[in-house]
């Protein structure tokens, strides 16, 4: 349908889903990547939903160029950032704002995944598997070092934070991932 609306913009999306695609379905995949990889591919999905909302999604980034090496579980910061846009910024009529944050801090990558909400939106909640499955992971990598918080004490902010031990894993070689190529 896009295409024959606008044809640079359904350009954009289609690059968008094939580079998600393509890094979802890679055979090389590995546990850990550097954060600039997680980055690319959450600007990936993010076009797909600027696309797709329009003036209503708003996206500042604030990650601190240090941070961008830093080994960094793979798909940690897709599933937060699209628990925003689905269960919040989606539900808007109004203008909101994604705020992705990255930022060293004793020796942790502190990465934040803000939005705005509308007062009782939070009343309609998901089932949660997102986040549990991002705390799982990080019980599993990180060994009770790497924490998630979730905070919605601001009023019209919601804030997930995430805590990874900057260098914890760095030096061991990534654990390859089961691929589904070829399986």
């Amino acid at each position: 349908e896009m295409v024959h609306q606008d044809a640079d913009m359904a350009d954009r999306m289609l690059v968008s889903l094939s580079a998600l695609l393509r890094d979802s379905l890679s055979a090389e995949q590995m546990q850990l990547r550097p954060l600039r990889d997680e980055v690319a591919v959450v600007n990936h999905y993010l076009t797909i939903e600027k696309i797709r909302l329009g003036d209503r999604l708003q996206i500042d980034w604030k990650i601190d160029d240090r941070c961008l090496d830093v080994a960094t579980p793979m798909l940690i910061l897709q599933p937060l950032v699209e628990n925003a846009i689905v269960h919040a910024i989606a539900r808007q009529r109004t203008p909101s704002t994604l705020r992705l944050c990255g930022r060293l801090e004793h020796g942790m990558l502190v990465l934040k995944v803000e939005n705005t909400v509308v007062a009782d939106s939070l009343s309609i909640s998901g089932t949660g598997i997102g986040l549990r499955s991002v705390r799982d992971r990080l019980q599993l990598l990180y060994a009770g070092q790497g924490q998630l918080q979730v905070r919605d004490s601001e009023p019209g902010v919601y804030i997930v934070e995430l805590r990874i031990p900057a260098g914890a894993l760095r030096s061991r070689a990534p654990l390859p991932t089961r691929s589904i190529i070829g399986a």
